[in-house]
């Protein structure tokens, strides 16, 4: 495995290793101080609010796009060891998500997962997984929470995804950020409505089908219309397939909670996290060079 230059975005997969074009803007994961140097960064919102990600449920349904099979929404899924620390400390996970579970459980339904693109905005919190799931590509895009995703950034998200499908039309793409509503959603949207000629309410209510209620925030709904306005004939909303546990658990939570929160927290915290053992974020605004995941 090649040395990891940055701490930021990399990937795993069979590509040779290159470097990746820088972003139009510089999307740093925690601010610099006023010295120049780069302010300690923090631990990622899923472990500082670890039950309220385990009372999200895991994965949503299928989004079927053109020349694929498609796309799967999910929340940030963590590795089997973390699962079991946190059982063990009695934390409340409803909805319990590591990486394996997921793949073996997307092939019982018929689907083989080829990617996997993180679009969270710290360091892979199941990257010693990857190694564990052959087969699947891993793409990180670290995006910022609240905050929309850009358009260069979606075709970095098409891309990946066309390549993909070049190779295996029948594999599914699994796509998340920290709960896998906002941001996965306004990138779906985005590619719907850019690459299938969808219209935008008619990929918003897609989206929600399949990661029920959708896209949450209100000015992510508002910049897809902006981007994207009315187009003279709706493309018509297509069948999703749901896994079991695809309802909302609404009832557990107040309408005004509903939003998800940054995936960074405003205060910084030093060192680990003593029941994940997970390090904090790493700021960097480049991307890395791509890696080889173990066979």
């Amino acid at each position: 495995m090649a040395c990891r230059e940055r701490e930021s975005c990399w990937c795993f997969g069979t590509a040779t290793p290159q470097r990746a074009p820088s972003p139009p803007q510089n999307g740093l994961c925690s601010p610099s101080t006023s010295n120049g140097r780069a302010s300690p960064a923090p631990l990622p919102s899923v472990l500082r609010k670890i039950e309220k990600w385990g009372d999200y449920e895991a994965v949503g349904g299928l989004v079927p796009v053109r020349g694929g099979r498609g796309f799967v929404p999910m929340k940030t899924p963590l590795t089997r060891a973390q699962m079991a620390s946190l059982k063990k400390s009695g934390k409340r996970i409803k909805y319990p998500h590591d990486l394996q579970g997921f793949v073996r459980d997307q092939a019982a339904q018929g689907r083989r997962v080829g990617l996997v693109i993180d679009l969270t905005c710290h360091d892979c919190l199941y990257e010693s997984e990857l190694s564990l799931c052959p087969g699947v590509r891993y793409v990180h895009l670290a995006t910022e929470a609240k905050k929309v995703v850009e358009p260069w950034l979606v075709e970095r998200i098409a891309d990946e995804a066309r390549s993909l499908w070049r190779k295996d039309s029948k594999a599914v793409v699994a796509i998340h950020c920290s709960y896998g509503f906002n941001r996965t959603g306004f990138a779906l949207c985005s590619y719907l409505a850019t690459h299938d000629g969808m219209d935008i309410d008619d990929a918003l209510a897609l989206f929600e089908q399949a990661r029920p209620p959708g896209v949450k925030h209100g000015h992510f709904s508002e910049e897809l219309k902006r981007r994207f306005p009315g187009r003279p004939t709706p493309s018509p909303v297509q069948n999703i397939q749901t896994p079991e546990n695809n309802g909302h658990n609404a009832d557990e939570e107040d309408p005004g909670s509903l939003s998800e929160p940054a995936s960074l927290s405003t205060t910084p915290v030093a060192g680990e996290d003593p029941l994940m053992g997970l390090k904090r974020c790493k700021p960097s605004g480049e991307f890395s060079p791509l890696r080889t995941n173990s066979r």
